[in-house]
């Protein structure tokens, strides 16, 4: 009778980690930008400024901004802002004399623990005159990163070996 406790308890426990194992990971996903997705501009901003919902590394960021053309238009110079105690807010700068047109930013992250983010948003400028953009607004993240953490998979795949287990010694 205990051995049937035990593969019930072990299956519970098993179902209660894949059921949470979506919400206990941890990405830093984009949660506003400067200028916001689909914005439409009268004058090209000078500089691109991502914030994110989690503490990033120094390293492994990297913002691309390219016109309709494919041409990159940014600096290369991806930057964390290291004046944000948080350390959740990317920078880069434009060239100057940006034209008329659409232009995609491409973002790519690397969460302090580890995990990378990517993913994209686009701005217009309706004239070519280049002025400092304002303020960060909010834009849904569009992230597309792991969709479950290598802990969980590893803790998973034990807590059904031992339900296995469990059941084999309850099946005799």
């Amino acid at each position: 009778m205990p051995a049937r406790r035990i593969a019930l308890a072990w299956s519970l426990l098993a179902l209660l980690v894949f059921a949470f194992a979506e919400t206990a990971s941890a990405h830093s996903e984009l949660v506003s930008s400067n200028p916001k997705d689909g914005a439409s501009l009268a004058a090209a901003p000078t500089k691109i400024t991502l914030i994110f919902s989690e503490e990033l590394q120094a390293d492994g960021n990297l913002i691309t901004v390219t016109d309709a053309g494919g041409a990159q238009v940014d600096n290369g110079d991806t930057t964390l802002d290291l004046n944000d105690p948080n350390r959740v807010t990317l920078t880069a700068s434009l060239k100057g004399g940006l034209g008329a047109g659409t232009y995609t930013i491409s973002w790519k992250n690397l969460s302090a623990d580890g995990h990378n983010q990517e993913g994209s948003l686009s701005f217009s400028v309706a004239a070519a005159t280049a002025t400092t953009a304002v303020g960060p607004t909010s834009v849904p993240a569009t992230g597309a990163g792991d969709s479950m953490p290598r802990a969980a998979i590893l803790l998973s795949a034990l807590l059904l070996g031992g339900a296995g287990l469990s059941m084999r010694r309850w099946a005799r």
